[in-house]
């Protein structure tokens, strides 16, 4: 949660009980320092990794990814995402979509299209394949969503983190590059898998909508929506709760 005090006290004391520092403790330093915005300390604990022989795994070179992305670094998040594919491991669907969202934020929009094109022509996954044609809107109609179903069911097997970071790669991509209904058609399947439990909350009085968990293009999409429902209610004459709030 972007915590990144907290977890250096944590490692500080499993320092002190003799506990060694693997690659998942430092992947997590990276995370939480990416999640507070400390972005020159993320990189840094990236370099001590390198220093104290800790080999860096797909997590990590996923999350270093992350970093740069985050900070808007363009040529730094091509340089990573090439690195990745130089070590022999195929990007996630995550990694790509980190790389389109900052590509559409710089208005790189050759580049952006070409990664796109990537992603649809993978013959190696079919999770790559199927949600880049997703993005491109080959599946809007119902009968050819069922294809995207099938695949967020898939990734709904590999865990909760895996989704989080999944939903909150891809509603980031899809909102970056202008594709509002679709980002809020793919945050309705997050939400019906089990995903961001407590974002949406309403009853008579408090309507409420918690995006603490989510990237800026996953909050938009769902601040979006939720202020398009209550809108919804307003042109049909319902009752609207008494108070609204927003929890980031």
């Amino acid at each position: 949660g972007g915590l990144y005090k907290e977890c250096q006290a944590i490692l500080s004391r499993m320092s002190e009980s003799g506990v060694a520092r693997n690659s998942d403790s430092f992947n997590a330093v990276i995370e939480a320092f990416r999640q507070g915005g400390r972005f020159e300390e993320a990189i840094k604990a990236y370099v001590e990794m390198e220093k104290v022989r800790c080999d860096p795994n797909e997590r990590t070179l996923e999350a270093v990814l992350s970093v740069y992305c985050f900070a808007g670094l363009v040529d730094e998040s091509k340089e990573q995402f090439q690195e990745i594919k130089s070590s022999g491991i195929l990007p996630s669907v995550m990694c790509y979509c980190m790389l389109l969202a900052v590509y559409a934020k710089s208005n790189r929009w050759d580049d952006a299209y070409g990664l796109l094109d990537e992603m649809h022509t993978n013959r190696i996954s079919n999770i790559h394949q199927v949600t880049g044609q997703m993005i491109k809107g080959e599946f809007d109609d119902e009968s050819n969503w069922q294809m995207v179903e099938y695949v967020f069911d898939k990734l709904n097997c590999e865990g909760y983190g895996l989704g989080m970071r999944f939903y909150n790669a891809l509603l980031e991509a899809l909102w970056c590059l202008g594709l509002r209904e679709r980002a809020a058609r793919v945050l309705d399947e997050a939400t019906k898998r089990g995903l961001f439990p407590e974002l949406f909350r309403h009853n008579k009085l408090v309507w409420s909508v918690d995006v603490h968990r989510m990237w800026e293009g996953g909050a938009y999409t769902a601040i979006s929506v939720w202020l398009n429902k209550m809108y919804e209610m307003f042109m049909m004459g319902e009752d609207l709760p008494q108070l609204a709030t927003v929890v980031v």
